[in-house]
């Protein structure tokens, strides 16, 4: 939220308008305006009412934009599934739609509600998870059994890196204890 203020103004005046939407946070733009975000409802508002009473108050020019769910989760963020932060609050750039049809390509059994996400939908991350299963289907077990190999490999690797700097201390920590003991006396 910007501005504490911006809030209770904006709540006060959907009220005397008689208006129901949800107002999910406000966002003051750079160049003097205000963006008011909004849950999508059933029904159909008109919020020109609302926009020229809420910029006359405030003295800004406003924007009212509705969300659907997925670019609420968007704006809200939160943790899914994977005990991650939400791709799209992270790093998506746009929601993305995932129709049903994504489910039969993979194969995926069972209910589809136990591919939804915190918005409701199905969740973004089977559209890319559904170019490694094409991978997979069109090289088989081999290409599973490559990545464990290379992976067991890069794993390997890391180790012999990290028994070589635990072995062989860099010579500043020699000097610290030098120092340390010259202080102490």
């Amino acid at each position: 939220m910007s501005n504490p203020h911006f809030l209770k103004t904006a709540n006060k005046i959907k009220a005397d308008n008689g208006l129901t939407f949800q107002i999910v946070d406000l966002l003051e733009t750079s160049d003097g305006g205000l963006c008011v975000y909004t849950k999508k409802g059933a029904a159909k508002q008109d919020f020109r009412q609302f926009k020229d009473d809420l910029g006359a108050a405030l003295g800004l020019r406003v924007e009212v934009v509705p969300l659907g769910s997925r670019e609420l989760m968007a704006v809200l963020g939160g943790i899914g599934r994977c005990d991650q932060e939400l791709c799209c609050h992270r790093w998506l750039p746009a929601p993305q739609n995932v129709g049903t049809q994504t489910l039969v390509e993979q194969d995926l059994s069972g209910i589809p509600g136990d591919y939804l996400g915190l918005c409701g939908k199905l969740l973004c991350c089977l559209l890319y998870e559904g170019e490694n299963f094409k991978l997979e289907c069109a090289y088989g077990e081999g290409l599973r059994a490559r990545l464990r190999k290379e992976s067991a490999a890069v794993q390997v690797k890391v180790e012999e890196v990290r028994k070589q700097t635990v072995a062989a201390p860099p010579p500043e920590e020699k000097r610290r204890r030098v120092v340390r003991r010259f202080i102490r006396r």
